[in-house]
């Protein structure tokens, strides 16, 4: 039976928040698969309502939601009672005496933050790695690079020079036919991609040419983030079957290469997203001390790239800071995230102040409520509860046959750029908009919701 230095079992808690957190948790996953399991998809996000739907919840929602949830918690119960078995399964123990062998006044005492979990304690616990380790040096990282980047050359010689899409040339023409640059696209990433176009005119480099020398650089930048990755697994301990299995797995599946040799803003994003994840998780190893200058030079350039490199990065880093402030390491992370926040308010300055003088356009309105308006087209097509107050205002956007033709629900860009629509009427009446949507969801929460999951599963 597992211990934990407390003399408690690792699967029993003190108070209750474990069993909170885990019946919260699979209390979520039981939903979503039941909800999951009620979707009809006509094999093309553009297919309307008819083709594209959710089924109404019955009774063997029911029972797949009970079930779902009723294993998620025994599932948590057990992982955690038996942590530390499990554990060995995937991470190395730390090596040298073992702490029977160690007499107990040898055994420092280090104050850990008493939030009742096994895993926060145990990211705590420094693991001793072998001088020699595969990942743990410079050339292990440019090996795991190297190696990365060789699976995927015949992606990218397939790809030459590059995976294109409508959003890319929205960031390719303010560079090539002077169209005036708009946030509509991140305004940096916009910029970044202008740097390559700028290379084709003072180099003799075609335009072909700098979008393959682009999908290079950001196929470095992907491959060097994952390389980092299996770096900081090794040095916590993690096997070599378990790195050597997550290194086979970017190398084969397509997914990855695929998705470094995109012309699009969410892969250099996706990086700075698993760099935030890879400072925090040295952040909590330092066994609550503050995290040290270097540390948050690094977590700032990351911060600016995850809040400069999508329109709603700086949302996500408000939320973050919110839960570094709740979490039970207040104190080792509170500047950290008065850091989160400054930077986020740094992006929305910038986005109201800068960028205007700048003569950036701002992003439209309509492209800010996507979801929104999918949930408003799914009570026109579903024909919910309304007032005659609210059809008079969703009217005067378009025709009630309009709303209904033009929902999709795995896709709001038919409702979003309608030809025809009279969306101005919305950015010159927002906040009676907002209104109107707040009053649908009293009466249609259930048509909000499905419109909600359809869009996002």
């Amino acid at each position: 039976m597992v211990e934990r230095k407390d003399n408690k079992r690792i699967g029993e808690s003190p108070d209750r928040k474990r069993y909170l957190y885990a019946f919260l948790y699979a209390v979520v996953l039981g939903f979503s698969v039941a909800a999951g399991s009620n979707i009809v998809f006509g094999d093309d996000v553009s297919l309307s309502y008819t083709d594209n739907y959710m089924k109404p919840f019955g009774i063997t929602s029911l029972l797949i939601f009970a079930a779902v949830s009723a294993v998620a918690f025994a599932g948590i119960q057990v992982m955690l009672r038996f942590y530390g078995r499990l554990r060995l399964l995937f991470v190395y123990p730390a090596q040298g005496k073992s702490q029977q062998e160690i007499p107990q006044q040898e055994i420092p005492q280090k104050k850990t933050p008493q939030s009742g979990s096994p895993l926060l304690a145990d990211l705590q616990q420094a693991v001793p790695q072998p001088k020699d380790g595969v990942f743990g040096r410079r050339r292990g990282f440019l090996f795991v690079l190297l190696l990365l980047l060789v699976s995927w050359l015949p992606y990218l010689l397939s790809f030459a020079p590059g995976s294109v899409l409508d959003d890319s040339l929205a960031s390719i023409t303010p560079w090539t036919n002077g169209t005036p640059l708009t946030n509509h696209h991140p305004v940096v990433y916009s910029l970044l991609v202008g740097g390559f176009v700028y290379l084709s005119k003072i180099l003799p480099l075609s335009l072909n040419a700098a979008v393959f020398l682009y999908s290079l650089v950001q196929s470095v930048c992907l491959a060097g983030t994952l390389a980092a990755l299996f770096c900081r697994l090794q040095r916590a301990g993690a096997r070599r079957c378990v790195l050597a299995a997550g290194v086979a797995y970017a190398m084969i599946v397509p997914y990855f290469p695929a998705y470094a040799m995109i012309l699009w803003k969410d892969p250099l994003y996706s990086c700075a997203l698993l760099w935030l994840s890879l400072l925090l998780f040295d952040a909590v190893r330092k066994e609550g001390g503050l995290p040290d200058r270097a540390w948050q030079i690094k977590w700032f350039l990351v911060l600016l790239c995850t809040a400069f490199l999508r329109n709603n990065g700086a949302f996500c880093l408000l939320f973050m800071a919110a839960a570094l402030l709740l979490s039970g390491q207040r104190k080792q992370f509170f500047c950290t995230a008065c850091m989160t926040v400054i930077v986020a308010l740094l992006f929305f300055t910038a986005q109201h102040t800068v960028y205007p003088l700048c003569h950036i356009a701002d992003t439209e309105y309509t492209e800010k409520i996507g979801i929104p308006l999918q949930q408003l087209a799914a009570t026109v097509a579903y024909q919910g509860k309304m007032g005659e107050e609210e059809r008079e205002f969703l009217l005067k956007i378009m025709p009630e046959q309009e709303w209904k033709e033009r929902y999709a629900p795995c896709l709001a860009d038919k409702i979003k750029w309608t030809d025809g629509a009279n969306m101005e009427y919305i950015s010159q009446n927002k906040r009676s908009f907002w209104k109107v949507w707040g009053a649908l969801l009293l009466k249609n929460p259930a048509i909000y919701l499905r419109a909600y999951g359809m869009d996002t599963f």
